[in-house]
């Protein structure tokens, strides 16, 4: 077979080979003008194992040419190449069985990974190959033999193949891959190039296989490791798993299967690949060791921390190595969710308010506290978890293995004052239950459980409580401004309390259309009928308090004014009440101590402070002594501080002497020492919070 075939001659292989069971084995075939072995259509079960074929390419020839029905005999016929075909159903010389396709080659320090496809039960032998122009190799020195299925063969999937594999159109073919780690052939280098050849029993042996390039290999190491804390991020202590794990290495040009795939030791969580060529991977963490699965598995009752969902991008150098690509795990489950302002700012008129839905335009909570709660021994006492929402009202509570199977509950506790409408389970197959503002459901390991939400609206604001003194059949005007937090309907009534018991006092609540504090005509009672609203709408009324003409000095009357608010789209029904007070004090016919309050702001938003200012003036013709102004703080607030103003004319000094501890609720009085004289007017201020 050297150099028998030339340019001149009939026949331009170095051997031709026809008939049945025929066995060509270490020979040299090289310096033909035609192929180093030519195999005629007919001929089967023809064995060439160990021959090195080389410089048979005058004509882009190969090393081995089997024939189909057509081919021209002597010389074989262009181009030569019989790629392959999916099922390899085709006829020819040794049934043109469908030759292995080398996908990858690494050269470790000792060791030669290979990954590609090939026929089941293939003998694979592998060659150092020269550079064929046609892309597919010869033999020019044998490196090594493997056997497809074999226990070496570390990839037992199968899996597709498109024509294209290295730049080489080489066919295609769905069958079984095979990825081995063998020791390093003599003469095996980076930059170097291989081919193969595959021999089944009873069939033959095939062509040489698409060239693929040697490349050199550095270490890609890291961790599987149990997350104890599950904070994403691997700390001293933090091993592995205890159970069985593997990473698998994908190559992103080739994504259909795993070239490599390495065992997480169970104790320290180590895994590492040896030999990886420079280029782009994903990292797939998997429970199974199944190369042609790449999609990410956690083992049994395990969710992932650390590159989560189990995957993560790895780019290799061409030196040094990739260490540190770690995998987190967390044995239990975690719940997610979101704490929402159900307020229906989002929907038109509304729509949506109260009803558990989280839509656009209802903002998240922030800092609310949620627990996940189970019994012990589930939970080291009752406890498994706790956090606040953060600033967009998201949270995620995480319970241990322990509670696995065990019944268990996200608690919420509300912000001061806010109140719970509405929630939901999410996939926790749970239910959310208003009463106890809680979700229940059963605790499952490796689960994440999404979606759980409480809806939650801050109270509705009513302001100002009012104050003030009036001669017999005066009449004094109290601005009030009701705003509604969410969707729903409010209802107003009144009582009122005279000391002492007298007739002839009026008290006349009136809608003020323009919120102007004054009674246009046209404006008239607001009555018992409730007022749809929602958030944001605001109620304007003044209130119209007539002292009796006949009433004698000091005497008063106590007006409490209440709200009823009925929640929209809540079952079973949910209502809020608020109540102020307007007291009107009777002072002689052009004389007396006068009280005005007013109030900065006629809106307030939880954690806003608002400023109440108390005017006092001396209406009498006389001094007025041992004056002492008292006040409280409104429902829903919490004090901040309180002032003195200037001392009116006649007054040498002012004082609060009693007041509560900012944040708290009570009682809030001012002293004055001196005389206020005829006219005399001076203020007293105090600031509040709302909650």
């Amino acid at each position: 077979g050297n150099g028998i075939g030339t340019v001149g001659t009939a026949e331009t292989p170095g051997v031709r080979v026809g008939g049945s069971g025929h066995r060509l084995d270490r020979n040299i075939l090289t310096g033909n003008y035609g192929a180093g072995a030519l195999l005629l259509n007919g001929s089967t079960n023809v064995v060439l194992t160990r021959n090195l074929a080389f410089g048979n390419a005058a004509t882009n020839q190969l090393g081995i040419d089997l024939l189909r029905t057509g081919d021209d005999a002597a010389k074989g016929t262009a181009p030569f190449v019989t790629r392959n075909d999916t099922g390899d159903g085709d006829t020819g010389a040794n049934a043109l069985l469908n030759f292995p396709v080398l996908e990858t080659a690494v050269a470790g320090a000792t060791t030669l990974t290979i990954a590609g496809w090939a026929r089941p039960g293939s003998t694979i032998e592998l060659f150092l190959t020269d550079a064929d122009p046609s892309g597919f190799g010869e033999g020019q020195t044998y490196a090594t033999t493997v056997v497809e299925g074999s226990g070496s063969d570390l990839d037992a999937s199968a899996s597709a193949y498109a024509p294209n594999v290295n730049g080489i159109d080489q066919g295609s073919d769905n069958t079984t891959r095979f990825r081995f780690v063998v020791a390093l052939p003599p003469g095996v280098t980076p930059g170097r190039s291989l081919s193969a050849t595959a021999t089944i029993t009873g069939t033959g042996t095939s062509e040489f296989g698409g060239r693929v390039l040697v490349g050199g290999g550095v270490p890609v190491t890291g961790f599987a490791y149990a997350d104890l804390d599950h904070d994403a991020s691997r700390s001293p202590g933090e091993n592995g798993t205890g159970v069985a794990t593997w990473v698998k290495l994908v190559a992103v040009t080739s994504p259909a299967s795993a070239q490599q795939v390495a065992a997480a030791d169970p104790t320290t969580g180590a895994y590492g690949f040896p030999s990886v060529a420079e280029g782009d991977y994903t990292l797939v963490l998997d429970d199974n060791a199944t190369a042609g699965d790449v999609t990410p598995g956690y083992p049994a009752a395990r969710i992932g921390t650390e590159a989560a969902p189990g995957t993560r991008p790895a780019t290799v150098p061409g030196l040094g190595g990739l260490a540190n690509q770690n995998f987190g795990m967390w044995h239990g489950g975690r719940v997610e969710g979101r704490v929402f302002r159900d307020d229906g700012a989002g929907g038109f008129g509304g729509a949506g308010a109260n009803d558990g839905v989280l839509q656009a335009g209802e903002p998240g909570v922030p800092g609310v506290a949620v627990e996940l709660r189970a019994a012990v021994p589930a939970c080291v006492g009752g406890v498994c978890d706790s956090t606040s929402t953060d600033g967009g009202g998201a949270f995620a509570l995480w319970f241990p293995g322990s509670a696995g199977g065990a019944a268990a509950a996200v608690v919420e506790t509300n912000s001061a004052a806010w109140l719970s409408v509405s929630g939901a389970a999410g996939t926790t197959g749970g239910t959310y239950v208003r009463a106890t503002d809680r979700v229940t459901f059963t605790a499952a390991n490796g689960t994440i459980a999404t979606g759980v939400l409480f809806g939650d609206v801050p109270p509705n604001a009513f302001a100002a409580a009012g104050a003030a003194s009036v001669a017999p059949a005066g009449v004094a005007l109290y601005p009030h401004v009701y705003t509604a937090r969410s969707a729903g309907a409010v209802t107003f009534s009144d009582v009122q309390a005279p000391s002492p018991a007298i007739a002839g006092w009026g008290y006349e609540v009136v809608r003020d259309l323009d919120c102007d504090g004054v009674v246009d005509p046209g404006e008239v009672a607001v009555g018992g009928a409730p007022l749809a609203l929602v958030a944001g709408e605001r109620v304007c009324l003044v209130a119209r308090h007539t002292a009796p003409a006949g009433a004698p000095v000091g005497a008063t009357e106590l007006a409490t004014l209440s709200t009823a608010f009925a929640y929209a789209n809540v079952a079973p029904a949910l209502g809020a009440a608020a109540q102020l007070t307007d007291l009107t004090t009777v002072l002689a016919a052009g004389g007396g101590l006068a009280l005005t309050k007013a109030v900065d702001r006629a809106n307030a938003l939880p954690g806003d402070v608002i400023t109440y200012t108390i005017t006092y003036t001396n209406l009498s013709n006389s001094p007025l002594t041992a004056i002492a102004i008292a006040d409280a703080t409104p429902a829903y607030t919490v004090f901040e501080d309180a002032t003195c103003g200037a001392p009116g004319a006649g007054l040498s000094a002012c004082g609060v002497s009693a007041q509560p501890s900012a944040g708290a609720t009570g009682p809030v009085t001012w002293t004055m020492t001196g005389a206020l004289a005829p006219g005399g007017s001076g203020s007293v201020t105090f600031r509040v919070r709302v909650q």
